[in-house]
């Protein structure tokens, strides 16, 4: 049995992306992403505080998220 899975994909030249991706810019957020002063979260705010181990580590100017996901 397969499965054909039309959302976002993993990123290569050989396959066909049907998702929609969107930046998380400076000071706004994305599907459960943040972007605070330029550094990109995982989670929703609850208070203001955000600690290392919900950072990603990722660019905040390349990062992207499926749109839905």
């Amino acid at each position: 049995m397969s499965a054909l899975i039309s959302s976002c994909s993993y990123r290569s030249d050989n396959i066909s992306d049907k998702g929609e991706w969107v930046s998380v810019p400076v000071d706004s957020f994305a599907e459960g992403y943040n972007n605070i002063g330029g550094q990109v979260y995982w989670g929703y705010i609850v208070g203001t505080d955000f600690t290392e181990k919900e950072n990603v580590g990722a660019d905040s100017e390349t990062f992207r998220v499926c749109k839905g996901s």
